[in-house]
Protein backbone atom coordinates (compact mmCIF):
# COMPACT_ATOMS: atom_id res chain seq x y z
CA UNK A 1 0.00 0.00 0.00
CA UNK A 2 1.14 3.47 -1.05
CA UNK A 3 1.72 5.78 1.78
CA UNK A 4 -1.05 8.21 0.18
CA UNK A 5 -3.30 5.13 0.21
CA UNK A 6 -2.83 4.44 3.88
CA UNK A 7 -5.63 5.67 6.27
CA UNK A 8 -3.75 7.90 8.52
CA UNK A 9 -4.83 7.68 12.47
CA UNK A 10 -3.06 9.48 14.79
CA UNK A 11 -1.94 6.69 17.76
CA UNK A 12 -4.59 6.72 20.79
CA UNK A 13 -2.58 7.06 24.45
CA UNK A 14 -4.56 5.44 27.00
CA UNK A 15 -4.09 4.59 30.75
CA UNK A 16 -3.81 1.08 31.42
CA UNK A 17 -2.93 -0.87 34.86
CA UNK A 18 0.83 -0.40 34.52
CA UNK A 19 0.89 3.06 32.73
CA UNK A 20 0.27 4.21 28.96
CA UNK A 21 -0.73 2.43 26.44
CA UNK A 22 -0.10 3.65 22.68
CA UNK A 23 -0.99 1.69 19.34
CA UNK A 24 0.50 2.74 16.12
CA UNK A 25 0.04 0.72 12.74
CA UNK A 26 2.04 1.19 9.68
CA UNK A 27 -1.17 -0.17 7.40
CA UNK A 28 1.35 -0.91 4.22
CA UNK A 29 4.11 -3.63 2.67
CA UNK A 30 7.26 -2.79 4.95
CA UNK A 31 10.62 -4.61 3.69
CA UNK A 32 13.22 -6.09 5.43
CA UNK A 33 15.46 -3.48 5.75
CA UNK A 34 18.36 -5.41 6.63
CA UNK A 35 17.62 -8.04 3.40
CA UNK A 36 17.94 -4.63 0.45
CA UNK A 37 20.91 -3.42 0.59
CA UNK A 38 23.11 -3.42 -2.73
CA UNK A 39 26.01 -1.79 -3.97
CA UNK A 40 26.20 0.92 -5.83
CA UNK A 41 27.84 0.77 -9.27
CA UNK A 42 30.07 4.00 -9.02
CA UNK A 43 31.32 3.48 -5.71
CA UNK A 44 34.12 1.34 -3.93
CA UNK A 45 31.85 -1.42 -2.03
CA UNK A 46 28.84 0.81 -0.08
CA UNK A 47 26.04 -0.58 0.70
CA UNK A 48 22.46 1.30 -0.17
CA UNK A 49 18.95 0.39 0.26
CA UNK A 50 17.63 0.30 -3.30
CA UNK A 51 14.95 3.11 -4.38
CA UNK A 52 11.64 0.97 -3.02
CA UNK A 53 13.23 0.10 -0.10
CA UNK A 54 14.35 3.48 0.63
CA UNK A 55 11.03 4.80 -0.34
CA UNK A 56 9.13 2.18 2.37
CA UNK A 57 11.47 3.15 5.15
CA UNK A 58 11.12 6.54 4.50
CA UNK A 59 6.69 6.26 4.63
CA UNK A 60 7.40 4.13 7.87
CA UNK A 61 8.96 6.95 9.57
CA UNK A 62 6.27 9.51 8.68
CA UNK A 63 3.56 7.45 9.55
CA UNK A 64 5.49 7.00 13.33
CA UNK A 65 6.22 10.43 13.19
CA UNK A 66 2.43 11.49 12.31
CA UNK A 67 0.81 9.25 14.51
CA UNK A 68 2.74 9.89 17.72
CA UNK A 69 3.47 14.01 18.26
CA UNK A 70 4.52 13.13 21.87
CA UNK A 71 8.33 12.42 23.49
CA UNK A 72 10.07 9.29 22.74
CA UNK A 73 9.54 6.66 25.66
CA UNK A 74 12.47 4.69 27.06
CA UNK A 75 12.03 0.73 28.33
CA UNK A 76 8.24 0.07 26.66
CA UNK A 77 6.96 -3.42 26.36
CA UNK A 78 6.12 -4.07 22.86
CA UNK A 79 3.45 -6.21 21.18
CA UNK A 80 4.13 -6.43 17.86
CA UNK A 81 1.67 -8.40 15.23
CA UNK A 82 2.55 -8.68 11.40
CA UNK A 83 -0.15 -9.24 8.87
CA UNK A 84 2.32 -10.23 5.54
CA UNK A 85 1.47 -11.31 2.02
CA UNK A 86 4.51 -13.12 1.21
CA UNK A 87 5.53 -16.07 3.58
CA UNK A 88 9.51 -15.90 2.44
CA UNK A 89 9.22 -12.29 4.07
CA UNK A 90 11.82 -11.97 6.95
CA UNK A 91 9.77 -10.89 10.11
CA UNK A 92 12.56 -10.01 12.41
CA UNK A 93 13.92 -8.18 9.30
CA UNK A 94 10.69 -6.53 9.12
CA UNK A 95 10.96 -5.64 13.13
CA UNK A 96 14.21 -3.73 12.15
CA UNK A 97 12.34 -1.30 9.27
CA UNK A 98 9.81 -0.56 12.32
CA UNK A 99 12.06 -0.09 15.26
CA UNK A 100 14.37 1.99 13.06
CA UNK A 101 10.83 3.87 12.14
CA UNK A 102 9.95 3.87 15.77
CA UNK A 103 13.19 5.59 16.80
CA UNK A 104 13.49 8.27 13.31
CA UNK A 105 9.83 8.60 14.19
CA UNK A 106 10.50 10.31 17.98
CA UNK A 107 8.19 7.18 19.32
CA UNK A 108 11.58 5.82 21.23
CA UNK A 109 14.03 7.58 22.38
CA UNK A 110 16.86 5.04 21.02
CA UNK A 111 16.68 1.60 19.59
CA UNK A 112 19.16 0.51 22.11
CA UNK A 113 19.36 -1.50 25.40
CA UNK A 114 20.27 1.87 26.96
CA UNK A 115 16.58 3.32 26.14
CA UNK A 116 14.54 0.29 24.73
CA UNK A 117 14.73 -2.54 27.15
CA UNK A 118 11.43 -3.73 27.82
CA UNK A 119 9.88 -7.09 26.67
CA UNK A 120 9.15 -7.62 23.20
CA UNK A 121 6.28 -9.67 22.36
CA UNK A 122 5.88 -10.90 18.24
CA UNK A 123 2.83 -12.12 17.83
CA UNK A 124 2.45 -15.42 15.18
CA UNK A 125 2.42 -13.92 11.38
CA UNK A 126 -0.86 -13.90 9.97
CA UNK A 127 -0.78 -14.50 6.11
CA UNK A 128 -3.29 -12.23 4.29
CA UNK A 129 -3.38 -10.78 0.62
CA UNK A 130 -1.20 -8.37 -0.44
CA UNK A 131 -3.18 -5.33 -0.06
CA UNK A 132 -4.25 -6.30 3.42
CA UNK A 133 0.00 -6.25 5.09
CA UNK A 134 0.13 -4.02 8.34
CA UNK A 135 2.19 -3.97 11.20
CA UNK A 136 0.68 -2.99 14.66
CA UNK A 137 2.85 -2.20 17.64
CA UNK A 138 1.06 -1.56 21.32
CA UNK A 139 3.61 0.00 23.60
CA UNK A 140 3.17 0.34 27.19
CA UNK A 141 4.83 2.22 29.13
CA UNK A 142 5.33 4.30 31.96
CA UNK A 143 6.30 7.97 31.62
CA UNK A 144 6.76 10.50 33.99
CA UNK A 145 6.63 13.62 31.79
CA UNK A 146 4.44 15.71 32.38
CA UNK A 147 3.10 16.43 28.97
CA UNK A 148 2.01 12.64 28.57
CA UNK A 149 0.14 13.04 31.24
CA UNK A 150 -1.53 16.20 30.57
CA UNK A 151 -2.40 14.99 26.74
CA UNK A 152 -3.68 11.76 28.48
CA UNK A 153 -6.16 14.08 31.23
CA UNK A 154 -7.25 16.03 28.53
CA UNK A 155 -8.39 13.18 26.35
CA UNK A 156 -10.26 11.52 29.34
CA UNK A 157 -12.22 15.26 29.80
CA UNK A 158 -12.93 15.66 25.98
CA UNK A 159 -14.44 11.91 26.02
CA UNK A 160 -16.43 12.60 29.60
Amino acid sequence: MNITQAPLRVCTLTTGEKGFEATIRFPMALPSKKNNLVRRAHAKGNLVYNPETKAAKDAAETLARAQWGRDPVVHPEVYVSMAIANIAKDPDGIWTTVADALKKGGVLRDDSIRFFNGRKVFEPVTIVGDREECVTVVLRFEQTNALVREYVRQEEHRRA
